[in-house]
């Protein structure tokens, strides 16, 4: 059951489709499995997560059958080295969820790169399971994170006045980023914030319009997960 479907080395129309379509089938159960409890995504990181088994299968089959023997395992070896060196989680940082999936897409396409179909199969019912039940048990370790963006006029000091107001308001508070709108007339300051009651957002975007001019300000909810999250 377990044994590779490519016999002696030898990959014939059947089995180079049958591994394809286990590949697809198994992108898809991973995609899934991502999107459960999982608002926020994008369509392109969706795609490649189907795509992953798939790439990482015809790339590992191609160069393990490019050898005999030892040179063939050293190829393998060598693939895999340059599928996971290549791999990008999009331009900005991946999560843990995230991650998550992308290696397991890439295991699942290793699996079937050398004919472990069934393995592949099982591993991908396995590993998704476990990762779908872990996402749905309550665990009570959501960090709430909240993002501030304040238009703020040239000549304010946001460093004293403006951060004076939110340390105030907040446990957590970090500055992200500064820059120049509206030709270099107005500065957007951007802030990552916990703050101390979630249901007092209001008294802080008001105290902050007082001294702002009524300029825009922008507040985002953010859910971090902890460091063992998913």
């Amino acid at each position: 059951m377990l044994e590779p479907i490519f016999e002696n080395g030898v990959i014939t129309i059947g089995s180079l489709f049958i591994a394809w379509g286990v590949a697809l089938i198994c992108g898809i159960a991973v995609t899934v499995a991502y999107r459960i409890k999982n608002r926020n995504y994008s369509k392109n990181l969706i795609v490649s997560l189907i795509l992953f088994p798939l790439i990482t299968q015809t790339v590992v089959m191609l160069v393990n059958r490019a050898g005999e023997n030892d040179m063939a395992t050293f190829g393998v070896g060598v693939a895999i080295a340059g599928v996971f060196g290549l791999v990008r989680f999009r331009s900005i940082q991946g999560n843990s969820r995230e991650i998550s999936c992308v290696f397991l897409a890439m295991a699942i396409g290793i699996a079937l790169g050398v004919g472990y179909v069934w393995f592949a199969l099982i591993f991908t019912a396995v590993a998704g399971t476990v990762f779908v039940g872990f996402k749905l048990l309550p665990f009570k370790g959501e960090i709430k994170e909240s993002e501030l963006k304040i238009t703020v006029p040239e000549d304010a000091e946001f460093e004293i006045e403006f951060e004076k107001i939110i340390k105030k308001h907040t446990a957590v508070m970090r500055l992200t980023s500064v820059k120049t709108v509206k030709m270099g007339s107005l500065f957007e300051v951007t802030y990552r914030i916990t703050l101390k009651d979630e249901n007092k957002r209001k008294p802080l975007i008001d105290e902050l319009r007082v001294i702002n001019g009524n300029l825009p300000i922008f507040y985002h909810n953010i859910i971090l997960e902890e460091r063992d999250g998913l």
